[in-house]
């Protein structure tokens, strides 16, 4: 704040040398003037005593006179190039009141109309900001006011000056579309994107905000971040919902129904988002003409039949393991057609990858042309890919082949 005051002090004694100056020159104008004045007057008087005394004679004195007053007229022009205004008349003690007075109301008008109160704020926002973070972020009983969000994205903007961080967009994203302020939402996430495309939660939050503009251009921008955090992580919830509700709002009404679907079936009964997702799911049948089926296909006995083998380099740091995961994908698709997850077990280990796997009861891994097959050692039950673990991929595979394969994981995720 002491570089505000400054500022203000400086343009202060600017704007009272522009009144002062003028004032300066009114009053030598004045000074002139009267000077001018009196050298007149001594000089008629001097020719008056001369003619008494005999030095003129009434024509020359005429004549002298009219040379006077020619000249002194001659000086005042050049005087009068100035205008003289009233406050030439003014003395010092008015000089320095108007300057006063000037002052006082530049002050009063900087403070009621400029952006010291702006500026003052944002000040405070810099030293609220510990204490905003903690009750937004960690105080969820209690809900932040509209101003308190507010002062924490004026801190947070001015903390990423400084320190450039994913983490801080994401938040500063989060914060403003609670104040309704979708486009700027919108350029925060997509910079905490940018910083890390890796993160699921960063995509899930930026096609989030896109979703929320609804226009098609930002519907399908969100549509193609979300493949990205299903292929990151198959089972993100809120991932699947917006991925299904982006193409429904684009009448992509298969890929939108693959979506609510893969999302019921990881719900449990009783939780409230069930009767939405079934709505949808009802709401597309009823606009392609098709029906849900009363049940599931019987499971066919021939499948894939796969060997999954580790590489040398697994096998001295397998220990950490507790997961086997096997996805079967569509190139079409990032949602898996099939999926099975196993514990660990002695290597190398034949599984089987059939139609009793598959995520949705209308997308049937013997209905695909051919697949993509990713054999993962996961340290949790989650199918998302975390930094550590180790996989292998079997490319354009055909389901219908029916011969057995052999799949060696030997990519480790950085």
């Amino acid at each position: 704040m002491s570089s505000l005051f400054f500022s203000f002090i400086g343009m202060c004694i600017v704007a009272l040398v522009f009144i002062c100056v003028p004032l300066f020159r009114f009053s030598q104008f004045g000074h002139k003037r009267n000077a001018s004045a009196q050298w007149f007057e001594q000089r008629l008087a001097e020719l008056t005593d001369e003619l008494e005394q005999g030095r003129f004679t009434q024509q020359q004195y005429e004549f002298a006179v009219t040379e006077l007053k020619l000249t002194t007229k001659f000086e005042l022009t050049k005087e009068n190039k100035v205008q003289p205004t009233i406050i030439n008349e003014f003395g010092f003690s008015s000089k320095i009141l108007i300057s006063v007075l000037f002052v006082v109301f530049i002050s009063g008008f900087y403070l009621f109309y400029g952006n010291y109160t702006k500026l003052s704020n944002w000040q405070d926002s810099i030293d609220e900001l510990p204490d905003l973070t903690q009750k937004i972020i960690q105080n969820q009983n209690q809900a932040p006011t509209v101003q308190e969000l507010q002062s924490f994205a004026l801190g947070l903007r001015t903390k990423l000056a400084v320190k450039d961080e994913a983490i801080g967009w994401m938040l500063l994203g989060r914060t403003l579309l609670a104040l309704n302020d979708i486009n700027s939402a919108i350029d925060a996430f997509k910079k905490s994107y940018d910083r890390d495309p890796k993160s699921v939660t960063n995509i899930v939050n930026y096609a989030q905000a896109l979703y929320l503009k609804g226009e098609d251009f930002e519907l399908g921008k969100a549509v193609n971040i979300l493949r990205e955090a299903l292929y990151l992580q198959p089972d993100n919830m809120m991932a699947l919902i917006i991925f299904g509700e982006s193409n429904l709002l684009l009448k992509r009404f298969d890929n939108a129904k693959e979506a609510f679907e893969l999302a019921l079936s990881q719900l449990n009964a009783d939780d409230e988002r069930t009767v939405a997702l079934r709505q949808r799911i009802e709401f597309i049948n009823q606009s392609t003409g098709t029906q849900t089926p009363d049940t599931q296909t019987n499971d066919i006995q021939n499948g894939l039949t796969i060997t999954v083998q580790l590489d040398d380099r697994v096998t001295a740091s397998g220990t950490q393991f507790r997961y086997l995961f096997l996805f079967a994908k569509s190139a079409s698709s990032p949602v898996p057609v099939a999926v099975k997850k196993l514990p660990i077990s002695n290597f190398p280990l034949t599984v089987n990858l059939s139609d009793s796997d598959i995520m949705l009861p209308d997308v049937k891994l013997s209905d695909q042309s051919s697949v993509n097959i990713t054999a993962r050692l996961s340290i949790d039950e989650a199918a998302g890919l975390t930094a550590g673990e180790w996989q292998g991929e079997l490319l354009d595979i055909k389901p219908s082949a029916n011969e057995p394969i052999t799949i060696v994981i030997n990519k480790e995720t950085k």
